[in-house]
């Protein structure tokens, strides 16, 4: 296969700061960017750290536990604005630096119309048609160190002696003339007048969102037993832009001996799935729910080019391509499979006073796989690189709320296992959610304020030298978002 996209679309363009190294113009980590999925929906649902799969009568049942619809009793209409905040830490070598990113949107926006039958049998019939936020991919990162080892020239002198040179890469780096031809040794190595040792500065902003419409249904059997479907369509769009840039550590040559290597990614296309729960109250105070989501077929159209900017003594170079020629971005198609999701469920009602809920998820990230599109790649060594690196993981989530008379106070956790095997240095890389919330219910309105925030910390693999291990960073990040639904009941 084609190598096109090497070191930081390949490492970044996966945050949530998922590690890897460069293999293939696309690889494992797209079928991961695509797999993890966060509680979106409403700000009561949020605030209870998406733990609804056993309690129903929200909007957000349609995407954890369709069956949810069957608890409704009226017909409702609700909206949720988000402002979404993502601070990312990095530490290399030695080095601190930070960066963080705004972003406001629209989470959710429903509608489910009840019909009520009676007071026994089928006693009611849901239907909802709206959509719920499960991914939002903005963030900014920022990575700088003084490097004394090596340099990213390095890396592709290694790769241009080990496979012909692509015109997105090492080929731009050769007519940059930060790599040289020794035509006596027939190998490629760094330009002796290289900046070394050198400051590395990466910066990384993406953009984007996954964002799940769903037409769903759900009934009520005798105050007894709850079972629904949800069929569900996920737009994707997803945009990068990298810039890894190296400069002189020496005062002197500072302004005039550097290189700037910039990549730009764009994903569009979207997702199918579906959804079945069944949610049973075998005693009053209690609901047990279990839930199936079919795996995600994504079909997914990409853009990317490269370019770079190269100074020396003795001038500055802008290569499009090392024949002289620009090179126009490379488009490819693709199709990803992600894993299938398992569901139970326990909720607790507390009479009118408070509500305890936890959902428990299995899902298994070794089972993602990477199809051909209309380009007719084939993806195997990417598929066995899946099942090599990738686990099954448990997902965690519990929330609680209490009632005081008209307010409701609400709280949540979640764990997300690491989907990473043991063979991976980011085996222990899991995420922890906390949530809290507050909510006003009258008659026939209810305004909701949610907060959330996601923790994480990974390393992240910049490079490999075969007389080195990768070269790594550290990465914090912190995603925080608040929210506000407001909702109608007729």
């Amino acid at each position: 296969m084609k190598r096109l996209i090497p070191l930081v679309i390949s490492t970044l363009t996966c945050i949530q700061l998922y590690s890897q190294q460069l293999v293939y113009y696309l690889d494992w980590n797209d079928a991961l960017r695509y797999s993890q999925t966060y509680p979106g929906g409403t700000a009561r649902s949020v605030a209870m750290g998406g733990a609804f799969g056993a309690l129903g009568g929200d909007f957000y049942s349609v995407s954890q536990n369709p069956a949810g619809l069957g608890v409704y009793r009226k017909s409702e209409l609700v909206f949720t604005p988000e402002i979404y905040y993502s601070n990312v830490k990095s530490r290399y070598f030695n080095e601190e630096d930070e960066d963080y990113k705004y972003n406001f949107n629209l989470n959710n926006f429903g509608y489910v119309g009840t019909k009520v039958f009676g007071d026994e049998g089928f006693v009611s019939a849901s239907f909802a048609v709206g959509f719920n936020r499960i991914n939002n991919f903005n963030s900014s990162i920022s990575i700088q160190g003084v490097n004394p080892e090596s340099s990213l020239a390095d890396y592709f002198a290694g790769t241009a002696n080990n496979n012909p040179l692509d015109f997105y890469t090492d080929a731009l780096f050769v007519d940059a003339g930060n790599i040289l031809y020794d035509e006596e040794t027939g190998e490629y190595y760094v330009n002796p007048d290289m900046l070394l040792p050198g400051r590395q500065v990466i910066y990384f902003e993406q953009s984007g969102r996954m964002s799940e419409w769903t037409l769903a249904a759900g009934f009520n059997y005798n105050h007894l037993l709850y079972f629904g479907a949800t069929f569900g369509i996920v737009p994707v769009s997803y945009k990068s832009n990298s810039v890894i840039s190296e400069f002189d550590t020496d005062q002197e040559y500072l302004d005039n001996r550097y290189f700037r290597f910039s990549e730009t990614l764009s994903v569009n296309g979207a997702g199918f799935n579906g959804k079945f729960g069944v949610i049973g109250k075998p005693m009053r105070f209690l609901r047990l729910g279990i839930a199936f989501h079919t795996p995600s077929i994504f079909v997914l159209s990409s853009t990317y080019n490269t370019n770079i900017q190269s100074a020396y003594i003795d001038g500055t170079y802008f290569p499009v391509d090392n024949d002289g020629y620009y090179v126009d971005p490379y488009l490819y198609d693709y199709r990803i499979l992600t894993p299938a999701k398992f569901i139970g469920s326990i909720g607790i009602m507390l009479g009118k006073v408070a509500i305890i809920s936890t959902d428990i998820e299995y899902i298994d990230y070794s089972s993602m796989r990477l199809r051909k599109g209309t380009g007719g790649e084939d993806f195997s060594p990417e598929n066995q690189v899946i099942k090599y690196k990738y686990t099954d993981a448990i997902n965690i989530k519990s929330g609680a709320e209490f009632r005081f008379s008209s307010l409701y106070l609400r709280g949540g956790f979640g764990y997300y296992g690491s989907p990473y095997s043991e063979e991976d240095i980011n085996v222990e890389s899991y995420h922890l959610s906390y949530s809290a919330g507050i909510g006003f219910r009258t008659g026939n309105f209810s305004f909701d304020l949610g907060w959330n925030s996601l923790l994480n910390e990974k390393r992240l693999e910049l490079y490999k030298l075969s007389y080195r291990d990768y070269y790594t960073t550290n990465l914090n990040q912190l995603t925080t978002r608040f929210l506000a639904t407001v909702g109608f009941r007729f």
